[in-house]
């Protein structure tokens, strides 16, 4: 037919249906105006709420009735979309969907794209479209008053408010009913907005008390209504309503035709049984009982899983949210509609299919995955309870991929899922051997772990450095084993053999990964056969039962580098006082918070609420109370106090929280500035907020990928007069953080990844915004690489004040501030959201340029900190915040606590100031005499970052050599000799480590509260530090002259058993020997003890053993004990490898630094073995304390309760009640070495510290 007929048989048909007062092309309008029912049934709580939705910014959302959603488009001042279905709330915030946004759902009555403005301007002049400004929204309890404004060519000002209600026709028809009033419209002006309906019933229902211009009408291709393009003219004076009405039962009728699910009314399946409602639920669409569709087979799902009550409730609860990993990555969708009754009686049904006997196994290999999140300098141990991230079947034990986060995507595969950093695995397998005989095996894990056969280790790897597999090239694999043919050490074994008798034998896997590349390898081959080969998936096998439940979340580990020395720290600063700072009940995941003047505090969560907490500084918190004052907020990261005011910082928005009327509840919510360009990505948010002098400051973030708006990945300068901004800085890719600090300048922080090759700390010179520095990211520069790579070539790279080094001391920056408490008078801090804790920062200037030093600073708070404000009591209020894997610490979500200035003074790097021949670095409180005073005691080290590369990599890493060290008369400052330091090629890129890599003391007998330091080095200064140097190089086994004046004494020379003797006053066996200047022994369950005896002491000594060894060291043996043939047990400082020996696996009381088998250590802290220990131990009046690798692990009273207590009940009560005696060594698994064994004599008054 031909169209132009088509069209004209439409219209007559549609003339046909008595909508007399309709005219096409021309203005008529229909009276008809029903009435709105006062009672309203919203959809969701709030209901008026900000979004992204449908990769459009800046909505409004208002969820009237289940019936009935809306979106406004806040940009265009007009409605985008009217629908039925409700909203997919994927996201951080909502369902911890990382990378993805909200989408609406359902069926559409209207949409209009708004690709130009929806509103016209009509004079005698004729028409013309004209742009809207939004004006924020007003509540009024349950309804809602949107404000647009529009500026006409005289610059007269007209204010529209429209009020949307859902309504009903008699016919029970879901309708829409829109209120319009409009303000300031002069004579001889008309204003009308454009309206495109998808569903209308028909334009018999739509009906107005003002002119309507019909400009299209087509039949809807669903044939649920007809698609209507429209014009409404509103009045000047009096209320224009408008209303429509939309056919009834368009989701029921969608969901039909597409197949979608529809809610299930449980009621009706009350009296099914599982089996029943299977197949009533349709879900033999995924799953057979004896074959897998989309889903396993439910007879696969009985064999894996055990018969317990929570067994059945995680399946019920995974039926019901949905999920992958377990059985591969495809999704299973979420069933919400099955209540738990129903769930537990298909679950019931599902496990009584189990046939699987003991002994039977099934191909493959089951493995469990844990995500850890946090730096594995060596293979954790999970602390107990904790179900795996994912926990499936893998077909063979050759895994291997590159590494995305780091830029090898070439190289990436999925034999890790969606796993590239921070985690473990542990693999559970069973060889089936057909015909007995030795075999030789070769295994390979990079990072690291091990591999054990039958209980037997056979190879182990320690923390492999980076090696390139060439995307999985055997030959590569190959090139590896034969490099290490036949080497073994404490942190390397490739290869191991064993006989192996017919049927089958336990493959134990573990694995650890850090960052770069990943791999997990083991071949093959009979003893005489020439070539090595993977094993075939037809000879593994594994238990269905291998296959644990999962759990979200990251999984908690024991610390294994000391806290503070190497590791990250755990407690809070001892400088200062945490307290609560919330109610119990309130649990904010703080995206921004700010004090009002009568001391109220004001928090945003980024879930998007506002709140008052009122007697936050009292630090109780059954004396406060919390407020909520304004919901439905996008995703707030920011909120700043000016004039007594609140203003928040959503993604797109900077939002004014108007009262109107006294009850501290927001009533209007106001659009102080918005016109800045954004993306709809993901990670476009508004990061951080604060004020200063009339002007507010915030960051845009970009989306990550190209094509960016021109305003994204900028610093924005507010003004609080009218709402108008500039950018003063850009280049950034995610800036999580600005505040005012050192100086009282303006800085701001960025997060690792694309043109950012570790987070950092970056400075604004507000006295020179012309500078308008670029800070090096690119995305908001260009379509594509090439592009936005050409164009940045234009501006200067205006390096960071500091680097932060991925991992090490840092991950996801937030907010940073200035620090003024104390001794650190203008210095800085920063939190961090993955990290944790708050970072202090040292900062100088150095030739014009703001350089500084990195120091950790607290730990122990309750999330990761996002956000701090010091408060009116000078203390610091830090707040937390929460989502998946990249986006919390520690899986922690919520916080909010305050940190008080105590006064104490804490032992650590005050400072570190550069020179040009080295670095000098100051203490809080002077050293103790005899530590720090030679270059062995310290680690300095350089490297430069490549802005193309990602993860922290370290460019051309160096040790630098310290040429010689001096030490301040008052021993508070330390300066470092370096010779011809100098800068890489890649200027303001360089990073210099310092670390004490032996246990530093103050002159009180503080321990050192942190050992490393980061300083970024962008200039070198000219002056010269002139210190008198020492000449003084340490050596094993010898004392210097401060330390023998400070009163240690040898107990081993390095070269004979001098000092130490067998039981019974027996001379030393060969069951000893002395091997580079160390003690060793040479057989097994064998002991050592000192010529003399020794009271109140302070003894230290370094150790090192090999993997699987068991030994130990004692003190306060008395001479009664010493007849027997080894030491009897006593007070035992556990020495033990804490990963491979089982006795450890055993029990806490039984790791290295715990008294053995009666009090555990506080820390897991020995190094790997190989690796050199330093342990102390420190014995006054009955106080004992066990210290390791500068921590102090444990500590007891040989006379007090506790010990009295256990006691009683501990078969080694009686060997442990003396306060002298001699020092034992023993070894009764595997290999001890010891050397440096010092001891000093403890005066009569001399303090050691209380217990805790």
């Amino acid at each position: 037919m031909n169209k132009n007929i088509l069209k004209i048989s439409i219209l007559v048909s549609l003339f046909s249906l008595n909508f007399s007062c309709i005219k096409v092309d021309g203005i008529e309008y229909n009276r008809k105006i029903s009435k709105v029912n006062t009672e309203v049934n919203r959809d969701r709580m709030p209901w008026a709420f900000r979004i992204n939705m449908d990769e459009r910014v800046r909505n409004i959302i208002l969820a009237l009735n289940k019936e009935l959603w809306l979106a406004y488009d806040a940009q265009k001042s007009g409605l985008y979309k009217a629908w039925v279905g409700g909203v997919n709330f994927d996201g951080i915030i909502y369902n911890n969907a990382h990378g993805l946004q909200p989408t609406s759902r359902g069926v559409p009555y209207l949409v209009d794209e708004l690709k130009e403005s929806p509103w016209s301007i009509h004079t005698e002049n004729g028409s013309q479209k004209i742009d809207a400004e939004y004006n924020g929204y007003k509540l009024f309890g349950d309804k809602i008053k949107l404000q647009y404004k529009i500026i006409l060519d005289n610059q007269e000002e007209v204010i529209i408010s429209e009020t949307p209600e859902y309504i009903e026709s008699a016919n029970m028809n879901p309708g829409l009913h829109r209120e319009f009033t409009v303000v300031g419209l002069p004579s001889g002006y008309e204003l009308s907005q454009n309206i495109k309906f998808e569903n209308l019933i028909d334009v018999d229902n739509l009906h107005s008390n003002s002119k309507i211009n019909i400009k299209s009408i087509k039949t809807n291709k669903d044939e649920n209504g007809f698609k209507v393009d429209a014009e409404i003219f509103l009045k000047k004076n009096g209320s224009t309503i408008l209303q429509s009405f939309f056919p009834k039962n368009l989701y029921v009728h969608e969901t039909k035709n597409k197949g979608s699910e529809q809610k299930v009314v449980n009621s009706v399946y009350e009296e099914l049984d599982g089996k029943a409602l299977i197949g009533k639920l349709g879900c033999v669409a995924c799953h057979y009982i004896d074959k897998g569709v989309l889903g396993p087979a439910y007879q696969d799902v009985a064999n894996k899983y055990d018969n317990s009550d929570d067994t059945k409730k995680y399946l019920v609860k995974k039926i019901q949210t949905g999920g992958k990993g377990v059985w591969g990555p495809r999704l299973m969708p979420p069933h919400p509609h099955i209540d738990d009754a129903t769930g537990l009686k298909i679950v019931d049904f599902i496990l009584s299919l189990d046939t699987f006997q003991d002994g039977e196994y099934l191909s493959g290999v089951a493995v469990d995955f844990y995500d850890v999140g946090q730096e594995l300098p060596s293979m954790p141990k999970l602390l107990p309870g904790q179900n795996p991230s994912v926990s499936q079947v893998f077909p063979d034990l050759f895994f291997q991929s590159g590494n995305p986060d780091v830029g090898w995507e070439d190289q990436t595969t999925d034999d890790f899922l969606d796993f590239f950093r921070y985690f473990t695995m542990d693999i559970d397998a069973y060889l089936k051997i057909d015909e007995p005989g030795e075999y030789e095996f070769r295994f390979l894990a990079d990072k690291g772990g091990s591999f054990k056969l039958n209980d037997e280790e056979l190879g182990y790897i320690e923390n492999l450095g980076y090696v390139d597999w060439g995307g999985g090239n055997p030959e590569r694999f190959n090139e590896y084993f034969e490099y290490f043919k036949g080497e073994s050490s404490p942190s390397l074994k490739s290869y191991g053999s064993k006989f192996l008798d017919k049927g089958y034998h336990k493959i134990d896997i573990e694995f650890y990964q850090g960052i770069l590349t990943m791999a997990i390898v083991l071949q093959w081959r009979k003893k005489g056969d020439s070539k090595f080969e993977m094993i075939p998936e037809s000879v593994l096998f594994h238990d269905p039962r291998d296959i644990k439940p999962t759990s979200a979340g990251l999984k908690e580990i024991y610390k294994t580098s000391p806290p503070g020395l190497g590791g990250s720290l755990i407690s809070v600063h001892p400088s200062f006082d945490l307290l609560p700072a919330r109610p119990d009940s309130f649990e904010p995941r703080v995206g921004g918070m700010d004090f009002l003047s009568n001391g109220d505090l004001a928090i945003a969560t980024w879930d998007g609420e506002v709140f008052i907490v009122k007697n936050s500084m009292s630090g109780d918190p059954s004396k406060m109370s919390v407020k909520k004052i304004a919901d439905g907020l996008c995703e707030p990261l920011g909120l700043a106090v000016a004039n007594d005011e609140i203003y928040v910082q959503q993604r797109w928005e900077l939002t004014k929280l108007i009262d109107l009327d006294g009850d501290e509840i927001t009533d209007h919510y106001y659009p102080f500035s918005d016109d800045w360009e954004h993306s709809s990505g993901f990670h476009a948010w508004g990061f951080g907020l604060t004020y200063r002098d009339g002007f507010f400051y915030t960051n845009t973030g970009p989306q990550i990928n190209y094509g960016n708006p021109k305003d994204a990945g900028k610093t924005l300068k507010i003004s609080i007069t009218d709402g108008t901004w500039k950018a003063i800085a850009h280049g950034y890719k995610a800036p999580n953080g600005i505040g005012f600090g050192y100086g009282g300048d303006l800085f701001t922080t960025d997060n690792e990844g694309g043109y950012v090759p570790t987070s950092k700390l970056m400075h604004l010179d507000l006295d020179n915004e012309e500078e308008y520095p670029f800070f090096g990211n690119a995305y908001a520069m260009g379509k594509d690489r090439a592009s936005a790579k050409k164009v940045a070539k234009n501006y200067k790279i205006k390096p960071p004040v500091v680097w932060t080094p991925q991992n090490e001391i840092g991950n996801s920056p937030s907010e940073p501030g200035i620090l003024n408490q104390g001794p650190y008078k203008n210095q800085m801090i920063m939190g961090d959201a993955r990290h944790g804790g708050l970072k202090r920062v040292f900062i100088e200037e150095v030739n014009g340029q703001l350089q500084g030093a990195l120091f950790r600073f607290t730990q122990g708070l309750e999330a990761g900190i996002n956000r701090f404000v010091w408060g009116p009591d000078s203390s610091l209020y830090v707040g937390g915040v929460g989502g998946t894997n990249d986006f919390t610490w520690e899986g922690k979500r919520f916080g909010l606590e305050k940190l008080t200035y105590n006064g104490k003074t804490t032992f650590e790097m005050l400072s570190v100031k550069i020179k040009s021949n080295g670095f000098e670095i100051e203490f809080t409180e002077p050293i103790r005499l005899g530590d720090g005073i030679s270059p062995s005691d310290y680690l300095v080290q350089q490297w430069w970052y490549d802005l193309d590369s990602e993860g922290g990599v370290k460019q051309d890493l160096q040790t630098l050599d310290i040429e010689s060290l001096s030490i301040s008369p008052d021993r508070k400052k330390v300066f470092l000799q370096i010779n011809n330091l100098s800068q890489s090629d890649h200027k303001g890129f360089d990073v210099v480590y310092i670390k004490m890599v032996k246990p530093f003391f103050s002159e009180s007998l503080q321990p050192l509260w942190t050992s490393e330091v980061w300083y970024t080095l962008n200039e070198i200064p000219s002056a010269v530090n002139s210190s008198k140097t020492l000449t003084y190089f340490r050596e094993d086994n010898l004392l210097s002259k401060e330390e023998k004046k400070y009163g240690w004494n040898l107990i081993f020379d390095g070269e004979t058993f001098n000092g130490w003797k067998n039981f019974n006053n027996k001379k030393i066996t060969n069951d000893w020997e002395i091997v580079n200047g160390m003690i060793s022994n040479k057989s097994q369950n064998v002991s050592l003890v000192s010529e003399n005896e020794y009271e109140n002491f302070e003894l230290e000594f370094d150790w090192k053993i090999d993997r699987a060894t068991d030994a130990g060291f004692y003190i306060n043996l008395t001479s009664e004990f010493l007849k027997n043939k080894n030491l009897p047990p006593g007070l035992e400082m556990q020495i033990i490898d804490d990963n491979s020996h089982p006795d450890a696996a055993e029990s806490n009381t039984r790791v290295t630094g715990s008294l053995y088998d009666v009090i555990p250590s506080k820390l897991l802290i020995s190094n790997p073995p190989g690796s050199i220990n330093h342990s102390r131990i420190v014995s006054k009046n009955g106080q004992i304390q066990y210290w390791l690798n500068g921590l102090l692990v444990l500590e007891y009273e040989t006379n007090g309760d506790f010990w009295n207590k256990a006691g009683v009940e501990h078969p080694y009560f009686s060997y442990n009640m003396n306060d002298s005696g001699y020092i034992g060594i023993s070894a009764q698994e595997g290999k001890i070495s010891f050397n440096n064994i010092r001891i000093r004599n403890l005066a009569e008054k001399e303090l050691i510290g209380s217990l805790d």
